[in-house]
């Protein structure tokens, strides 16, 4: 019934839910993880503490890593979907202590599908609550959440070649963790905007290739931040600059030409 999986920030966790056999009963909510060879495996089942054996579903984790929202049927509920949220046991991996997130938000209607944003500000969600244009509306919520908000580093920024957008590649490493490979994303070829979400509790460097062009990489320590945080920075890939290292010294020093196409 619309959104049924969700795929984490650093896109090697995929959360989705299934009436498959061997689960507490109705749709349970899973996890898969992304193998080496580009599949995916290691399929878990969140366990007692978010399914029931009624249907469990939506679920949303937020850009930093831990914070699961979804929808359950379950006995708490006011009535149909209720939203709820639980936070990640970071030293198993294992939600615990999921907490209905309560009225007004939620109702005797369905209320599912909810979105936070990456800042923990607001929230989105879809609704069947009365009041609304049609079957479910789409609602707004502020603040967005429950109890602790969420940390999360935000770095985004445009790449381009001589002033046009490019599409580049982003690769991100946890260098507190042996420069572990956190994920690698692209920026817009249209527009050479990116956007990388970074959770708490690590240092990170962010490395930007585009052909031949010498890397350029940024340094983010996101080990000791106590409130969301945000940084621009923008890329500018130049071919003059690049291609001048190949001229003759004679030549550039007279007439500053920066093309490779200059003689000895």
């Amino acid at each position: 019934m619309g959104r049924e999986l969700f795929l984490t920030p650093d896109g090697k966790t995929l959360y989705f839910s299934s009436e498959r056999a061997g689960g507490y009963g109705g749709r349970d909510i899973y996890r898969a993880s992304l193998s080496a060879d580009s599949t995916w495996g290691n399929v878990i089942n969140l366990g007692d503490s978010i399914n029931t054996n009624l249907d469990d579903d939506a679920p949303f984790i937020h850009p930093d890593g831990i914070t699961l929202f979804y929808s359950s049927k379950n006995k708490n509920s006011m009535g149909g979907y209720d939203i709820f949220q639980a936070v990640m046991n970071p030293i198993d991996s294992t939600f615990k202590n999921a907490v209905n997130v309560g009225y007004p938000i939620n109702t005797p209607d369905d209320d599912i599908y909810y979105v936070l944003s990456a800042n923990g500000k607001t929230g989105y969600y879809a609704s069947g609550k009365k009041g609304g244009s049609g079957l479910k509306d789409i609602y707004l919520v502020d603040p967005g959440y429950i109890g602790k908000k969420p940390l999360t580093y935000l770095v985004k920024g445009k790449i381009t070649l001589d002033n046009q957008p490019i599409e580049a590649k982003i690769e991100v490493v946890v260098t507190s963790k042996n420069n572990k490979k956190f994920t690698e994303t692209k920026s817009n070829s249209a527009t050479g905007n990116y956007l990388v979400t970074l959770p708490a509790g690590a240092i990170f460097k962010l490395t930007y290739t585009y052909k031949d062009f010498p890397a350029r990489t940024l340094d983010i320590d996101a080990s000791a931040i106590t409130d969301f945080t945000e940084k621009e920075f923008n890329i500018e890939f130049n071919t003059k600059p690049d291609t001048a290292k190949t001229c003759c010294k004679r030549y550039c020093e007279t007439n500053c030409c920066g093309y490779t196409h200059c003689n000895s």
